[in-house]
């Protein structure tokens, strides 16, 4: 019997998609753009994640809202890209919108550039497609906003679907991925966290790490029941891991970032934390009874908590009987 003759010479390798580092190098790239410079980008998948009921919708209002009007970001950021907003809000309504919109605006005029559907069929069932159209349609559009990313999921197991797992999670994101890279948009998935607490935040998105890991920028909201002030944790593949302080104002609808969370903020108790918080917010010098009814605490307790921080720095006394911000 003869030896079979190779066929690796008739073979001809293709190499679409892999280049030299050189190429690489030497390549003319746009620069990336952003929702938020530094934080977020407008560019592929960010996910926003909190615990129910703690403003993450909010959250997204605002920021979309704000950059629309041209208006500082967060009430922080300076807005550097214009664009348009598709708010798929699938767990508001029509009057929840206009209740938030209008106390977020105050006077200022209403921006036409986003826009807000109540229903869309999940991704499996047509709602890709339609994600598609709407971008081909609508090229001003470059924020895609799905809230909640839950509702455009698979169904679950118990609904008669599929379960949790990693590459089902893996898989989904980068659907996302890849209408964001296609259409040249990015989209902004809003989603619930654990029931459980974690020491690592970033485990306590809801799934399994295949989301955590398969999203650009992820975003998580910490906010305490009835508390106005709030955490904003941020990490992602173009971005800086930091922690952004937050005053709340549900009155109004309106998230303030008042600075980024240092090392020295993390060793305050929550009641210091809210009185440096509320010293911030209103710029001027209050008198312990002003502040204990800010905080919620009697001025006893207040004025001891007041002492010990002028002591160890964390606010100055402004006269006789006043406190400000060190940073006033």
């Amino acid at each position: 019997m003869g030896v079979r003759k190779s066929n690796l010479t008739k073979f001809e390798p293709t190499h679409d998609g892999i280049f030299s580092a050189p190429d690489i190098c030497n390549m003319k790239l746009e620069p990336l753009q952003w929702v938020i410079e530094g934080v977020i980008p407008l560019e592929g998948v960010t996910m926003l994640v909190s615990p129910p009921k703690s403003g993450k919708s909010i959250l997204a209002l605002n920021i979309v809202v704000e950059n629309a009007i041209k208006a500082k970001i967060l009430g922080y950021f300076r807005p550097v890209s214009q664009f348009d907003t598709l708010y798929i809000d699938l767990e508001g309504t029509r009057r929840r919108t206009q209740e938030r919109v209008l106390n977020m605006l105050g006077n200022r005029p209403i921006p036409p550039s986003v826009s807000v559907v109540y229903k869309w069929p999940r991704i499996h069932d047509g709602g890709l497609s339609k994600l598609y159209d709407y971008a081909t349609y609508h090229p001003a559009t470059k924020l895609f906003i799905i809230d909640t990313y839950g509702k455009l999921q698979q169904l679950s197991k118990a609904a008669g679907g599929v379960g949790y797992s990693y590459m089902r999670d893996v898989e989904e994101v980068g659907i996302f991925s890849k209408f964001c890279d296609t259409m040249h948009v990015s989209v902004m998935l809003i989603h619930h966290t654990k029931k459980t607490e974690s020491d690592d935040w970033i485990g306590m998105v809801s799934g399994t790490y295949g989301i955590s890991g398969s999203v650009d920028t992820l975003l998580l909201l910490r906010r305490k029941k009835g508390e106005f002030q709030a955490t904003l944790y941020v990490t992602g593949r173009d971005v800086e891991e930091k922690k952004y302080k937050l005053n709340t104002n549900m009155t109004r609808q309106l998230m303030n970032v008042i600075g980024e969370e240092t090392d020295e903020d993390m060793e305050l108790t929550d009641s210091q934390r809210d009185i440096v918080l509320c010293l911030h917010a209103y710029g001027e010098p209050k008198t312990p009874s002003e502040i204990a009814g800010m905080i919620g605490k009697s001025v006893g307790y207040t004025k001891r908590l007041l002492a010990n921080m002028v002591e160890d720095g964390s606010i100055i006394r402004a006269g006789y009987g006043k406190y400000c911000d060190r940073l006033r």
